[in-house]
């Protein structure tokens, strides 16, 4: 309840809290620290040019141009799907057809039920 109550404070204005270190993390920054301080020359330089490249917006797109390809792929698949009259992508994305659905699947309950009892 106390985080629920902090959350709402900061949302009207308060200024957050910095959380407090715990042993954990203080463990973490000496070995951080430590491995950092055993890094040549040259790699300390790579690291902070791809900390700055990040930084700027500068990193690979191989993830956002796979996600394009993939909705691409889709939209075509769901175009040419419609143009052949195949019906596996139109109006069914849950693949109901794929899956034996069909397109007029056996009713149950409803009048018949209520009338039966």
């Amino acid at each position: 309840m106390k985080g629920n109550l902090e959350a709402l404070a900061v949302m009207f204005g308060k200024e957050p809290k910095k959380p407090k270190q715990t042993e954990q993390a203080k463990e973490f920054h000496l070995e951080y620290k430590k491995l950092v301080k055993n890094l040549s020359q040259e790699e300390k330089a790579k690291l902070r040019k791809d900390l700055e490249n990040a930084r700027l917006g500068h990193y690979p797109k191989k993830w956002r141009n796979r996600r394009w390809a993939a909705l691409i792929t889709i939209n075509l698949l769901f175009t040419l799907s419609f143009w052949i009259d195949i019906q596996l992508f139109e109006g069914s994305m849950i693949a109901s057809r794929v899956l034996g659905g069909g397109k007029n699947p056996p009713k149950t309950g409803g009048k018949k039920m209520a009338e039966s009892s």
